[in-house]
């Protein structure tokens, strides 16, 4: 069996947003929210369906939990999300575009959400890295930020474990 064809790449479940989509562009903000024109692409990034928002399209950059738990590595963070967005990334064996076309700060952790790898690595090429990472036997799961801003992108659970 390869250990590169055997990962899943999942963005964040459009439902966890449902509560945002009735809000008002003001009631937004109110929550420390900014609501963006997209004016360039690529540049906004959405975490539900990991792609980049088209020009002329809106999203919401948002702080978002993306590693939960009692863990010196818990931590959340700024996220772009698309409100329009129904359906949420979620792809074995592929690597999808807003993380083929940026440099990445990939990170492995184990069952208790301690990190034991990291490298930064071009999108473009990062199928050896997760193989490497999935190589040792404790990381359980990985997870995808911007190496530049570390804004989580996306994450990654073993399916052949």
């Amino acid at each position: 069996m390869s250990i590169t064809s055997d990962y899943r790449i999942r963005g964040i479940p459009a439902e966890a947003f449902a509560e945002l989509r009735k809000q008002s562009r003001k009631e937004l903000e109110e929550q420390g929210a900014v609501v963006y024109r997209v004016a360039e692409k690529p540049g906004f990034p959405c975490r539900v369906t990991l792609q980049d928002a088209d020009v002329g399209g809106e999203v919401v950059l948002i702080n978002y939990s993306h590693l939960k738990g009692r863990s010196p590595y818990a931590g959340s963070g700024p996220i772009f999300i698309n409100l329009e967005a129904t359906e949420s990334y979620d792809r074995v064996g592929e690597i999808p575009p807003i993380l083929r076309s940026r440099l990445i700060s990939l990170r492995g952790f184990d069952s208790t959400n301690m990190m034991l790898e990291a490298n930064v690595v071009e999108g473009s090429i990062i199928e050896n890295t997760i193989a490497r990472f999935f190589s040792n036997t404790d990381v359980t799961f990985l997870q995808a930020h911007t190496a530049r801003r570390g804004c989580f992108l996306a994450t990654n659970r073993s399916m052949w474990r």
